[in-house]
């Protein structure tokens, strides 16, 4: 065992000692991800051999700011969230000249995500075990994940995904592409502990 990650798992804080801020922060993010943004609609030109007869995902990434490219907007159709004259459209569909594609707003926030009190509570076990913040903005965060905690979900066990929305505060309204919730960028070995980006 590597004694800088001690496995230090016992048992969390009641509630009335958690720190007010993490349930304050669990329901800004919960208040953030069902505000949708409106639904922005364009127009397909009517200029042959520019516009005209595009796949839908190349279209719209660069037609919706909010997408910005085409691999954005591929995710987007994939979520239900591109339609082509009023229904929902796969990637690659083709496009001509007058049709109307309208993309609807954010994404929902993970069940998982939903009960501000059981994501602070979560928070506030993770603290327990040695979380630290050590760096935060509105883009990414850096942290250190204690031992005995997975980085994503896994099979129903301890995870820090489930608790981040706590313990980093939402993204200011203006951005365009926040995502419903924190994500890790990549995993740690659960036994272990170390930096994590998110």
């Amino acid at each position: 065992p590597n004694p800088a990650c001690p496995n230090t798992a016992t048992t969390p804080p009641t509630t009335k000692l958690m720190r007010p801020e993490l349930l304050s922060n669990a329901r800004l993010w919960a208040t953030a991800s069902t505000t949708t943004r409106p639904a922005e609609q364009a127009t397909v030109p009517a200029t042959a051999g520019s516009e005209s007869g595009l796949r839908l995902a190349r279209f719209a990434g660069s037609a919706f700011a909010a997408l910005g490219s085409t691999s954005q907007a591929k995710a987007a159709a994939k979520t239900g969230r591109l339609a082509v004259n009023g229904q929902l459209a796969e990637p690659a569909r083709l496009l001509v000249a007058g049709d109307e594609v309208t993309l609807s707003g954010g994404r929902a926030l993970p069940s998982a995500l939903q009960d501000p009190k059981q994501v602070a509570a979560r928070a506030a076990a993770l603290e327990h075990d040695g979380f630290r913040i050590w760096f935060e903005d509105d883009e990414l965060a850096v942290v250190h994940k204690p031992a005995g905690v997975h980085s994503k979900p896994y099979r129903g066990a301890r995870h820090l995904e489930a608790a981040l929305p706590a313990l980093l505060g939402p993204p200011c309204r203006s951005t365009v592409d926040a995502l419903p919730a924190p994500s890790a960028v990549h995993r740690l070995h659960c036994r272990g502990c170390g930096v994590v980006l998110v």
